[in-house]
């Protein structure tokens, strides 16, 4: 196979889980809180000038439950694609990526409240996944992007050269990727260079 001229590289499969999800202290939203300050003590408010309108954000991770209408805008809530075993139409069986996307953009507890969220799980229900399913996910939006567009990546895995040239073919369309960085396997700390997609520059 390394002889043919359509094959790059030929590298092993992989593994990954996503990063830890903190806790909240008495149920608040602390992280929207230090968004918006930089020093202590915080003062227990998120101030905001941008909503995030028209921006699609690709939520690649367990999926999320975006048929929740306590938590998500059903008109800015999508399924997009699951690359997940057993697929389940970009629903959340795990948590990990329903708590990802209402921080990013649950119109109550989220960043930029007004952004179109778009389900792309590639993680099946036991928050464990291949490198194949994570490069089918960022290919899957290359493939469907609409800008302007993030991309929220929450995983680690260990240094993978497909999984870093399918987040640099998204970066070169323009798309800002944010990814777990410095995280390791159940988030243990470790150095960013050492894992994917975190060591692309």
């Amino acid at each position: 196979l390394r002889k043919l001229d359509e094959v790059a590289y030929i590298e092993q499969e992989t593994y990954g889980e996503p990063s830890s999800t903190q806790t909240l202290y008495d149920g608040g939203s602390w992280y929207l809180d230090r968004i918006d300050q930089a020093g202590y003590p915080l003062d227990s408010r998120y101030i905001y000038n941008a909503t995030g309108n028209g921006v699609n954000v690709y939520l690649v991770d367990t999926g999320f439950n975006y048929q929740n209408t306590a938590i998500f805008d059903p008109s800015l809530s999508v399924f997009g694609a699951d690359f997940g075993s057993p697929p389940i139409d970009g629903l959340d069986c795990h948590g990990h990526g329903s708590a990802a996307a209402g921080i990013a953009g649950s119109p109550i507890f989220g960043v930029a409240k007004r952004a179109k969220l778009i389900s792309v799980r590639v993680f099946g229900c036991g928050g464990i996944t291949s490198s194949t399913a994570l490069v089918a996910g960022y290919d899957w939006i290359a493939d469907n992007l609409v800008r302007p567009a993030v991309v929220s990546s929450p995983s680690s895995f260990p240094y993978t050269q497909a999984i870093n040239d399918a987040v640099q073919s998204l970066t070169d369309l323009g798309v800002l990727s944010v990814v777990a960085a410095g995280n390791g396997p159940a988030g243990v700390g470790g150095d960013a260079c050492l894992r994917s997609p975190a060591s692309l520059p």
